[in-house]
């Protein structure tokens, strides 16, 4: 992974068509991608709306090369995200083998 260079990274359909703009960032070591995407659900929606237009919105972290996507974490419709970023490991679990 080249600092400044676009990579392409394969997604499954439904999260590459369902990814909200600029929320994809590359996880320290460059080796997994973590994005954050929404899906209609179905029940209430935000102010008390019904049927299917609620969405939930999704943190999944896949490999470089699109493989083994793992959502991490759900949020409820009435639960708002703007933007996700990698938590720095905190003093003690920085060790050789992580």
């Amino acid at each position: 992974l080249e600092k400044g260079k676009a990579v392409k990274v394969p997604l499954a359909d439904e999260i590459a068509d369902s990814l909200l703009n600029g929320t994809a960032v590359w996880s320290p070591d460059g080796k997994r991608v973590a994005v954050l995407w929404e899906d209609r659900v179905a029940g209430p929606g935000v102010a008390g709306g019904g049927g299917f237009g609620a969405t939930a919105k999704r943190i999944t972290i896949v490999d470089s090369n699109g493989a083994n996507a793992k959502t991490i974490r759900e949020f409820q419709p009435d639960e708002y995200v703007l933007s996700i970023e990698w938590a720095r490991p905190r003093f003690g679990e920085m060790t050789e083998d992580k």
